[in-house]
């Protein structure tokens, strides 16, 4: 469902419930007079037995983004043409790429840069047997997976298949730094030269592409991959475990974080890296060594750091301090929330990707969450753009902070004129 709540928002009753808390905390933050979002049904009783008067806005989340996109695209203008000769960033799903957009539009990167973009390589297959696959971007595409000298950077979006935008947001940074290395510009040919730049677009593609064939307009509410755990048949949107909770560290750490029921939004599996989804993740880290793991989910306006499952769970100050000073450097120009995920998101997450990434390589591993609650999961056509652009700049800072950079840390002025003869 889609409920609506308005000032004065209720400050209890909503810890069970996160896409209600974080609704609210981003209206507080904005002084709103409401805020919208979605639940399941045993959520909005939940709420409405803890006395939050939700209004609901419709009964169908997935009608009513679908029905939102159809209007947005029957009153509008096609969309114009990309920056850089590049088309306009959309797809056919209410606005959103399908998986076979996605390929197609790396297969275009690929033709249009071949000195920079390989061409897909296969690292996996899912749950019902699609290819899971990885691109490789930089200038040795002789040997780009092979090369281990590079400081390297894994990129991943649709872990959670309800939340389109993420792989927008990723192929928005990659089409950026490629047009900005053709025409020249110093940084963006530096980190293409220095630095080794994986993207996985479709990490989850079972769960796409239910919400493809069930919701062909978009607003697919499948979230999770395409194990059967809830029904016999036929597979439903609440089937399948949720891959951002299969990781291996601190795996099923509490019902919280995570829960054990297979029809749970939130089930973690029968055992850490039961998936072979998050296995591919796995393997690809612990290949390839990335100095920086960038996660794209959906929504928030945050960047979310490790840990995550506990609040009171042991990182070292210089640790803490180190992805905190990333994660603010990174937000700097989308003034996203920085904080781990029970300050930015709000609750707790256990056997989650980056806690993983983080406790056993030793990457600086970050979640960024895009879009606000009015965009909710399948935001509306007209705000792929902005959304895209917002975290542009979050991936190449992460690329730069990867490798050795040159960082200023303080200025001071001298007092006094120049000294006669001296250079100006």
């Amino acid at each position: 469902s889609v409920l609506q709540l308005h000032s004065p928002f209720p400050l209890t009753g909503l810890s069970r419930v996160g896409s209600a808390a974080r609704a609210v905390r981003e209206g507080l933050l904005a002084n709103a007079s409401n805020v919208i979002f979605t639940a399941r049904q045993d959520d909005v009783h939940r709420l409405l037995r803890s006395g939050v008067r939700a209004v609901v806005l419709h009964d169908d989340a997935s009608e009513y983004f679908a029905l939102r996109a159809a209007a947005e695209v029957d009153g509008r203008a096609p969309p114009r043409r990309a920056a850089a000769g590049h088309p306009p960033l959309r797809g056919s799903m209410g606005g959103f790429y399908t998986t076979g957009e996605v390929r197609s539009e790396f297969a275009r990167l690929a033709s249009e840069y071949p000195a920079w973009v390989g061409a897909p390589a296969k690292v996996g297959s899912s749950r019902n047997g699609r290819d899971l696959w990885v691109s490789c971007v930089g200038t040795n595409q002789g040997r780009c997976l092979a090369d281990r000298s590079r400081p390297t950077v894994l990129y991943t979006a649709l872990v959670h298949a309800r939340e389109p935008a993420t792989v927008m947001c990723l192929v928005q940074f990659l089409r950026s730094l490629l047009s900005s290395a053709a025409a020249g510009g110093a940084e963006a040919t530096h980190l293409l030269a220095h630095r080794k730049l994986l993207f996985v677009p479709v990490a989850n593609p079972d769960g796409y592409a239910w919400n493809e064939l069930h919701r062909p307009h978009g607003g697919g509410m499948k979230r999770k991959n395409g194990a059967r755990s809830c029904t016999r048949s036929p597979d439903s949107a609440d089937d399948g475990v949720d891959l951002n909770r299969n990781f291996g560290h601190k795996f099923g750490y509490d019902d919280v974080g995570s829960e054990a029921s297979g029809c749970s939004e939130m089930w973690r599996g029968e055992g850490a890296f039961s998936e072979p989804e998050s296995r591919a993740i796995r393997d690809l880290v612990q290949t390839h060594a990335p100095e920086v793991v960038l996660h794209w989910h959906g929504w928030g306006n945050d960047v979310a750091l490790p840990f995550s499952y506990d609040w009171r769970a042991p990182i070292s100050a210089a640790d803490l301090e180190t992805h905190q000073e990333l994660g603010a450097e990174a937000s700097a120009r989308n003034h996203y929330g920085v904080g781990r995920a029970w300050e930015s998101v709000g609750y707790p997450v256990n056997g989650e990707a980056g806690d993983w990434s983080y406790a056993a390589q030793g990457a600086a591993s970050f979640t960024i969450e895009v879009g606000n609650s009015r965009d909710s999961f399948w935001p509306p056509p007209s705000r792929i753009d902005p959304i895209a652009a917002e975290s542009v700049w979050a991936a190449t800072y992460f690329a730069t902070a990867a490798g050795p950079q040159l960082q200023l840390g303080s200025v001071s002025l001298a007092t006094g004129g120049a000294a006669a003869g001296s250079a100006p």
